[in-house]
């Protein structure tokens, strides 16, 4: 299993997609590349090659949120499925990093908050993802937040965190006065006002 690793970061990083597709950019899955990469790099320290492969990888990572996203914050190829997909790749190796020390510049921080921030502009009310284009109706808070971070999620510099939600189990969304999330200065919304109209 552990040459296993090796080999396959050794091949990632020699045949890592840089391709330029119609969007003049390297299309999404060259974020899943790097997220393999990025985790075997820091989450094996132990291998020679770690540190090589975590910064490589970090890089392309610093790179690709740069070039993946659109002015509103949505994902360069503009289908809402991929957009879900890579803003989650995006969030995972954010947390990955912040909770491993690994810098991530303030730049990729503000823009994978754009691309939250695209999500919940689009999500319905009770917290599913409409069904637009390439995207299944998620929902969004729990399916995959709860899914994906063990829990209910905010960006903050230590990682993701619990946002202190209410009771998210049973719908209910609302802050808690002296959660995490109004300290880090979040100021809630009425619920029923977020998503399209």
């Amino acid at each position: 299993m552990l040459t296993s690793i090796i080999e396959y970061a050794r091949h990632t990083r020699l045949y890592y997609t840089r391709h330029k597709s119609y969007f003049n950019v390297s299309p999404n899955w060259g974020l899943m590349e790097s997220n393999g990469l990025a985790h075997m790099g820091i989450l094996f320290p132990e291998f020679a090659e770690a540190k090589d492969w975590q910064c490589e990888a970090m890089s392309w990572f610093e790179e690709q949120i740069r070039m993946q996203l659109c002015r509103e914050g949505m994902q360069v190829e503009r289908a809402s499925g991929y957009h879900l997909v890579c803003t989650f790749c995006f969030m995972q190796i954010l947390d990955l990093a912040l909770r491993n020390r690994v810098r991530v510049s303030d730049t990729y921080k503000q823009n994978a908050q754009r691309m939250i921030d695209f999500v919940v502009s689009i999500m319905k009310p009770h917290g599913v993802y409409p069904m637009l284009k390439d995207a299944d109706e998620s929902d969004v808070f729990h399916d995959i937040w709860a899914g994906k971070y063990g829990g209910w999620a905010i960006c903050c510099d230590e990682g993701l965190a619990d946002p202190g939600f209410k009771d998210p189990t049973h719908g209910d969304l609302r802050l808690s006065e002296d959660g995490p999330a109004s300290q880090i200065g979040f100021k809630p919304f009425p619920l029923d006002k977020a998503g399209p109209r």
